[in-house]
This record gives C-alpha cells, structure tokens and sequence, in this order.
C-alpha cells in the first residue's frame, strides 16, 4: 500500500519490481513495471496498489523483492524503495529452510521470535470517502496480529532462543510443518527482536503445495 501527503494527484507514476539473489552485492533482475495513480491523503486515489506477476524462479534459495516508486516531482527521491526478503519453499511435510541473523549495533542483544501470516486483504469495494479514510480501521486491518499461525500448522526454530555479541551473526535453522490437508500457498512472516522489542528484521516464507 502505497499512501502519499502530497497536494496533488500523481498520474500515471511508474512502479517497477525486481528482486536480488541472496548474498552481497548481487545484481538486480527486473520483474516488471505498472503504473498506477496516487493522490492526496483521503482521496479516491489513496491508498492505491501496484501489482504485477513474479514466476518465482527455478533455482532453490532467497530473493529480496524491491519495490520502486519513481515519480518525476518528488522532492526526496531516495526513499521510495521498498524492499522484502522471500523464500519459496516446496511443502514436504515439513518444509526446511534457513536464514542468518546479523547484531548491528554496538552492544550484545538476546533474541527471539514472532510469526504472523499476515498477507494484503481483499480491496474493499468502493464507498463513499467524503470524510477520507478511516485510519483507525485501516491499521486494524492490517494489524499483524489478526494473522496468527493458522490451526494444525507448527514452526520450529533451531535456536529458538539465543544472544548475539557486536558484529556477530548466526544460521538459524527453521521448519515449518503443515497439517496433512493442506494444499495451496500459505505465507508465513518471521519477525526477529531483541530484548528492547526492537525490530532485527524478517524474512517471509511461501510455503506451497498442490
């Protein structure tokens, strides 16, 4: 969801998706352009999607999806790119995969996890927006913690619980295990924080099966 403060309708504004190959310093790959029209706060216009289709690729492993807003007139152009680290992984019962953690700051941090599903809700049909939008109820729309781990599904990780020193990064082992029935595309996000409750980073997980 993309939402703007600007005084005026943006027409036309080209978004293009690409994604990096896991690792530094990879390469981008492009994905596609769309364009969509983004107007003022509270207008019919805002908030505005910009969707396109990504054929996950064949080779095993992680993408980061970038995100770029490119429009003509804005006065800081470097903060409209937005970026999300994917893993698809095929559903054999359980689904195996795994991602680092890295400490950043200057001081040792202990760390745990949360998990959500949460996943872009259906756009809601058109309604009459002459007090502009609801805030209040968009945030709880779109509040994590309405998408908890769906009955039958169980995550495992491995640690579960652990402490980084400055500098310091560490392989966690992840499993994800669906309930015998399930068939289809179900995501999973994974929330890393420190004993602040701060936020480390994430990674979101595709689990499919057909």
């Amino acid at each position: 969801i993309w939402n703007a403060s600007y005084d005026a309708p943006v027409v036309g504004m080209p978004v293009n998706f690409s994604f990096l190959d896991f690792g530094a310093g990879t390469t981008s790959n492009n994905i596609g352009q769309t364009m969509i029209n983004l107007g003022i706060i509270g207008g019919s216009d805002n908030p505005n999607f910009a969707k396109v289709v990504w054929k996950t690729p064949a080779l095993e492993g992680h993408y980061c999806i970038q995100v770029q807003l490119n429009w003509a007139d804005d006065k800081n152009p470097d903060n409209n790119l937005g970026q999300e680290n994917t893993n698809v992984v095929a559903a054999h019962s359980p689904a195996l995969f795994d991602f680092k953690v890295h400490n950043d700051d200057k001081k040792d941090h202990k760390y745990s996890f949360e998990i959500d599903t949460y996943t872009l809700p259906k756009q809601r049909e058109c309604e009459d927006n002459t007090n502009g939008t609801n805030i209040k109820d968009v945030l709880e729309r779109h509040n994590r913690l309405r998408y908890p781990i769906p009955e039958g599904w169980q995550v495992a990780f491995n640690p579960q619980n652990f402490g980084l020193s400055p500098n310091e990064t560490i392989k966690i082992e992840a499993k994800i295990t669906p309930p015998d029935s399930f068939i289809g595309r179900q995501p999973f996000n994974i929330h890393v924080f420190d004993e602040r409750h701060v936020m480390a980073g994430g990674v979101t997980i595709y689990i499919e099966k057909n």
